[in-house]
């Protein structure tokens, strides 16, 4: 609203000139990404995708109850995983409902309708922003894995735009959002064993 046409006033845009650069750039990388196989952009959409984190979360947790060693590190690692899972949802739900962008017209088939009908921000580049966050916290990885994760979660974020189902605008927002999600739970994850 006011605040962010006040902001790009400042800096000497508007909110239609912004609108427009992004449905330009979003359009000339979908068409500049069109040899990515379709395959492997539904096998990246799996990597941001809500669906095997959430439960792959709970089962882990419930593993270390059932076995009666809830202060194990996994399981407490996988409880405040699950946690921003869950508030990333959310937040993605709430946002898109308030904003309710359109999603991209240029790619016919590949919208996605429903309940998640809207494009801002994206949900899965939040939460490949987050995982990657996550994993440079928890896990002591030698660096060069650490930066395929984070080359992982950016290829994530950009096959949204290249499958047509977001923005160039929604995808970096959203990344942020998740990385920003990630400082947070790294905070809470270095609180929590001090």
């Amino acid at each position: 609203g006011f605040c962010l046409n006040r902001v790009l006033y400042l800096v000497g845009t508007d909110m239609n000139s912004l609108v427009e650069l992004d449905w330009s750039l979003s359009e000339s990388f979908y068409h500049w990404a069109s040899f990515c196989p379709r395959w492997l952009l539904l096998l990246l959409e799996v990597f941001g995708h809500g669906l095997p984190w959430i439960p792959g979360s709970i089962i882990v947790c419930g593993y270390y109850w059932c076995k009666g060693d809830t202060k194990h590190a996994m399981c407490s690692l996988s409880a405040v995983l699950l946690g921003w899972l869950l508030v990333d949802v959310l937040l993605v739900s709430f946002v898109k409902s308030i904003v309710k962008r359109p999603r991209p017209g240029y790619a016919p088939g590949n919208t996605h309708g429903g309940p998640d009908k809207y494009s801002f921000y994206s949900g899965h580049s939040s939460r490949a922003g987050m995982l990657a966050g996550f994993f440079m916290y928890a896990a002591l990885w030698p660096q060069q894995v650490q930066v395929a994760v984070w080359v992982l979660s950016v290829c994530v974020a950009l096959s949204r735009v290249a499958y047509g189902r977001h923005w160039l605008g929604d995808v970096t927002v959203g990344y942020c959002v998740g990385v920003s999600q990630s400082l947070l739970m790294g905070w809470t994850v270095h609180h929590q064993w001090m």
